[in-house]
């Protein structure tokens, strides 16, 4: 009798919920169970067909991990649901994937307001939270590195429980689906207002193939400079140009680093130094581009220009013109960020926003546009028009060879044409992925868009690589370093030839000596 009432209650769980995704369920107990064996939770009544055991939950990149058995409802069925970070008198837990008691949010926990709502057929309004939905508290931390939402970005919460986080200044917008955040109550400052602010996590299949590609880039960038450093064929004007702009691009791809694990590691003061000099570093990379573009085009006109001005000269002045514009570039953000308020809402569209969101400066809204992309911009169409305008002259030139130049100066210009040939791939390694960059940005609502743009994020990740396969693993330099290399070794063997012959010398005249 008692093993068929154990098979009757058995039968009414399902070890699964069918059809019902684990993100929609809620916790259950014994003790909300009423006697017809539904549950009630909250304001709702789950039937006993929409229960179910579960010894795992899922985690925020679609992996399961085991936890004790326990009973869940699938009350995202019956209505639309709300998700919180923690169970009540809990909090996240910096730089960790859990949550932790907390008496300072027990007067929080019954956050008592409203929410922006969009409903599936597009009609919007405002709900009441703990009326109008169901609060999930028990669904897992999404991840240990918990990024906020302020509460001057507006935020919408979607009938399938994901959100829509959109920008003030602009109304672009991004989505989090439910596995991708969480809501945390917070108060502000000493204020009485409390309101939930969403936590969310990057997405790490998009994270760490960039952070693998940026190491690679530094790698690759470090030894470029050793390589250009250490032929002196390649220590041309155009060769020093291109060492500092490596140099910059090591910098900022290092501060990049610290800035997805900024966190971890600095306090608020350090983020910010690391967004300045980190804008200074990007900034001065496109400015070292340009000099490389606009000498290249002076180079061909036609004039006397390299004989009239030395390389020392022509550095000098482009090196001022370059440390000097990106500082007054950096010094203008700077001011700005200083002057304005980032908690007025007016006034933080027009801020480049560095340490507010992260250490760099904002990419989201239109400030970008005008202190990081405009800039970026200007220096792309800059590089093409000298490029175009190099290349049309090289073709004159090129006809011009055939009958009036000597045999030296037209290996002066072979050599030329093939520098500008090279540098030629650096504008297309640069401007190529950077215009998509920039296209991605007016681009940020639409998912299907940004995976696409994600590619060229990938090859600005690997700058370094690219131009070290480009500009190193040339047959030219390859042999360059061969010959290098080989009188290294010959002049060591030569050095210590001389050696054993000064020393079968002395050993000669030291026993003549003693015969004598």
């Amino acid at each position: 009798m008692w093993l068929l009432l154990f098979m009757v209650a058995l039968a009414g769980i399902n070890a699964d919920i069918p059809n019902c995704d684990y993100y929609d369920t809620v916790r259950l107990s014994e003790d909300q169970k009423l006697p017809n064996g539904s549950y009630k939770y909250q304001n709702i009544i789950i039937p006993p067909e929409l229960t179910g055991e579960y010894d795992y939950e899922i985690l925020m990149n679609g992996d399961s991990e085991k936890v004790p058995r326990h009973l869940r409802g699938c009350a995202c069925r019956l209505g639309p649901c709300i998700r919180y970070c923690c169970p009540k008198n809990q909090k996240l837990v910096a730089q960790e994937r859990r949550c932790g008691e907390d008496t300072s949010i027990q007067d929080l926990d019954d956050f008592d307001g409203f929410v922006d709502f969009v409903w599936k057929d597009g009609t919007e309004g405002n709900i009441h939270v703990s009326d109008d939905l169901i609060i999930q508290r028990d669904l897992p931390v999404p991840c240990s590195e918990h990024m906020s939402i302020i509460d001057e970005y507006k935020w919408k919460l979607l009938e399938n429980g994901s959100i829509a986080y959109l920008f003030v200044s602009d109304n672009s917008s991004n989505h989090r689906s439910k596995n991708q955040y969480c809501l945390q109550p917070q108060r502000f400052g000493n204020e009485s207002r409390v309101e939930l602010i969403p936590q969310f996590c990057e997405d790490p299949q998009t994270t760490w193939p960039t952070l693998m590609l940026l190491i690679l880039s530094i790698v690759c960038s470090v030894l470029t400079i050793a390589v250009y450093m250490g032929l002196p064929k390649l220590r041309n004007l155009h060769g020093i140009c291109f060492i500092c702009y490596l140099f910059m691009l090591i910098v900022a791809f290092l501060l990049l680093l610290f800035d997805k694990f900024y966190a971890l590691f600095v306090s608020e003061n350090q983020c910010k130094a690391i967004g300045y000099v980190g804008y200074f570093a990007v900034m001065s990379i496109f400015h070292w581009l340009s000099v490389i573009s606009f000498d290249l085009w002076k180079s061909f006109r036609g004039t006397n220009y390299n004989e009239d001005y030395t390389i020392a000269y022509r550095f000098t002045i482009y090196s001022i013109i370059v440390w000097t514009s990106a500082a007054v570039l950096t010094l203008i953000i700077f001011i700005i960020d200083s002057t304005l308020d980032p908690y007025d809402i007016d006034q933080l569209p027009w801020m480049p926003g560095v340490g507010i969101y992260s250490c760099w400066v904002k990419t989201h809204d239109w400030s970008a546009m005008l202190y990081y992309y405009g800039p970026m911009s200007i220096q792309i169409i800059f590089n093409t028009t000298m490029f175009i305008m190099t290349a049309i002259r090289i073709f004159k030139v090129m006809d011009e060879m055939k009958n009036f130049q000597g045999r030296l100066e037209r290996n002066q210009r072979v050599q030329s044409r093939k520098e500008y040939g090279l540098f030629a791939r650096l504008i297309i390694i640069m401007g190529v992925p950077w215009t998509f960059e920039i296209l991605s940005y007016f681009a940020q609502s639409d998912s299907v868009l940004q995976r696409i743009f994600l590619i060229f994020d990938y090859i600005n990740s690997g700058q370094g690589i690219l131009i070290f396969i480009l500009f190193v693993l040339k047959r030219s330099v390859l042999k360059q370093i061969a010959n290098s290399v080989r009188k290294q070794q010959d002049s060591k063997s030569m050095s210590l030839n001389v050696t054993r012959s000064t020393r079968n010398l002395s050993s000669s005249v030291f026993k003549q000596k003693e015969c004598n």
